[in-house]
């Protein structure tokens, strides 16, 4: 085929295809009930309009014969066909959880696409989130996992709406339960001092020290290595490659746990990236991962440890860490809802307020958009605010306040 026909074909989703031929007639085609139906004529206009006109006989006909097929079948057919090239293996792995796990156990499951209506989707909504929402049947999900279940079903019906098999998209007008965040705690400068101050002695004090001033995850914090600690033109970095995740074991039988705990990619692609650390920082992790090398050499840690590491050099289940800082914070006196991301909002804010700029502070976090950085992890103090108040009492051409 020539290009002057390649630039002539018109092929989308149930559109068919229209195609000037050598001969000098235009050639119009269409899929309709699995066999291709073929119109010619010298007129392009005739081509199209009888194009438009079978378009809507696909449409109202084969697209919508395919809304008969089950729910359940069509998100497992999305996420192979639409979601596997393209989305990390991580959330490939929550869409499979959702499919697999959660939405197999309901009735809306069972149901063709075109027969959900939006009281069975706001009826598998209310069980989601009813007391026996969890797998187990314990408990309920998280209201998080909840609205994360109801988007990714949103997705694959949108998908089924685009390609003609249902009418309308039912999940789109559900009411989902409403996401409460969290009080988050905010620490001072000083209560962060008391802090590490309390640590000092403990082998996972170190990590303490790098939250603070990296404002890593947990699970970006455990999965460092000795090989991690890098330098890149003359700065020295923490190498960010992975992180440890928890997700659901699909092999586990009778009394076995039901998730496992294994190095994944990390959060997301802003994710992976060199973050730098002070020199500071810097000869504190030296002296920490000397004392490690040590125990390689004579074989009790395996090569290449973990900087928080098991008896082995293996790493840690996150758990572990935060019954460490819990105690911590139990022994400075510090307010129990202190977790380890609370180090990473104080590290955001504390970068900020010695004058760093949001831009450099959402490199370091790792942050895809800066707003992020100063609408979620920048807090200030009732003393901060006091003080940027004052600003207000001075001379332009004095110091001093008035």
């Amino acid at each position: 085929m020539t290009c002057k026909h390649i630039r002539n074909r018109r092929r989308c989703n149930h559109q068919g295809s229209l195609t000037k031929r050598k001969d000098g007639r235009w050639q119009a085609s269409i899929m309709l009930k699995s066999k291709r139906l073929y119109f010619y004529s010298y007129n392009k206009k005739e081509c199209q309009d009888w194009l438009l006109e079978m378009q809507v006989k696909v449409r109202e006909g084969v697209s919508l014969a395919n809304g008969k097929i089950r729910l359940i079948d069509w998100v497992i057919r999305y996420i192979e066909l639409y979601c596997k090239p393209y989305v990390r293996p991580a959330t490939l792995a929550n869409y499979s959880c959702y499919a697999n796990k959660h939405l197999i156990r309901y009735a809306i499951a069972e149901m063709p696409l075109e027969g959900v209506s939006v009281d069975d989707a706001q009826a598998f909504v209310n069980e989601l989130n009813s007391d026996k929402g969890r797998l187990d049947g314990t408990g309920k999900l998280s209201i998080k996992t909840v609205r994360s279940i109801v988007m990714f079903l949103t997705a694959a019906m949108a998908q089924a709406q685009a390609n003609g098999y249902v009418r309308t998209n039912v999940f789109n007008v559900v009411k989902l339960p409403k996401l409460k965040s969290a009080k988050r705690a905010f620490l001072t400068e000083h209560e962060v001092k008391r802090l590490l101050q309390e640590s000092i002695g403990h082998p996972y004090s170190i990590g303490l020290e790098i939250l603070a001033e990296s404002g890593l995850r947990i699970g970006e914090l455990l999965a460092l290595r000795h090989s991690s600690l890098t330098e890149y033109n003359g700065i020295l970095c923490l190498n960010i490659t992975h992180s440890l995740k928890r997700e659901h074991n699909p092999d586990a039988k009778g009394k076995e746990p039901h998730t496992i705990l294994h190095l994944a990619e990390t959060k997301t692609e802003c994710s992976e990236a060199k973050v730098p650390i002070t020199p500071n920082l810097h000869e504190k992790l030296k002296a920490h991962m000397k004392q490690q090398k040590e125990l390689v050499k004579i074989g009790i840690y395996q090569d290449d440890p973990f900087i928080i590491c098991s008896d082995t050099g293996g790493f840690i289940d996150p758990g572990t860490f935060r019954s460490f800082m819990r105690k911590s914070v139990e022994n400075a006196g510090l307010p129990q809802n202190i977790t380890p991301h609370s180090l990473r909002h104080y590290a955001a804010s504390n970068l900020i307020r010695k004058g760093a700029s949001v831009t450099a502070t959402a490199r370091i976090l790792r942050h895809a958009q800066s707003s992020t950085t100063l609408n979620v992890y920048s807090e200030e103090s009732l003393q901060g605010a006091y003080n940027a108040l004052l600003l207000t009492q001075k001379s332009p051409d004095s110091k001093e306040a008035i």
